[in-house]
This record gives C-alpha cells, structure tokens and sequence, in this order.
C-alpha cells in the first residue's frame, strides 16, 4: 500500500506575523478561555462553565473589571503569539 505524503505545515500570516491576532473577538474568547481554566483549576468542570459564562460577560461589560479582564486577555495572547514564534523560529 502506498503511504500519502504528508502535507506541508501551512504558511505564516502574512503581515504582523501574529498567530493569533488581537481583535475585540479574540480578546473576549480568551477571556472565556482563562475564566473557564481558572473555574476549573479551582472546582471542577461545574465551576469551569460558570467562570467561563462570567468572564467572557464581564468583558464585553463597561466596567473597571472589564478593563482589566481585557488587559490580560491581550498580555495572554502576546504571550502565546511570542511562544509561538518562538517554536517556529527554533524548529
């Protein structure tokens, strides 16, 4: 049997070079996303969901938290576009 060939790693975002790129949509997701962790790191999958329903309403919010749930959506994002540039550099 002959054995497909395996496909080749898809290109890089042409522009910013970000992976994932920062964006109002993008922010709030992962703010869900670090909620949804947080809630379940702390008590279980039950508290995973409501930390992940809580965090992405209190970002789409006009409120201080809502500032500061942006603020680490965005370095949490960074973080992860660096990493990952990191590992394509280095493979």
């Amino acid at each position: 049997e002959p054995v497909a060939a395996a496909a080749p790693p898809a290109a890089a975002p042409v522009g910013t070079g970000a992976l994932v790129p920062i964006k109002e949509e993008t922010v709030e997701f992962t703010a869900g996303l670090l909620g949804g962790v947080a809630g379940f790191a702390i008590g279980g999958p039950v508290l995973g969901a409501i930390g992940a329903a809580a965090a992405n309403y209190a970002s789409k919010t006009d409120s201080e938290i809502s500032d500061v749930i942006s603020a680490v959506s965005k370095s949490s994002i960074q973080v992860y576009n660096y990493l990952a540039s990191l590992d394509s550099k280095y493979e």
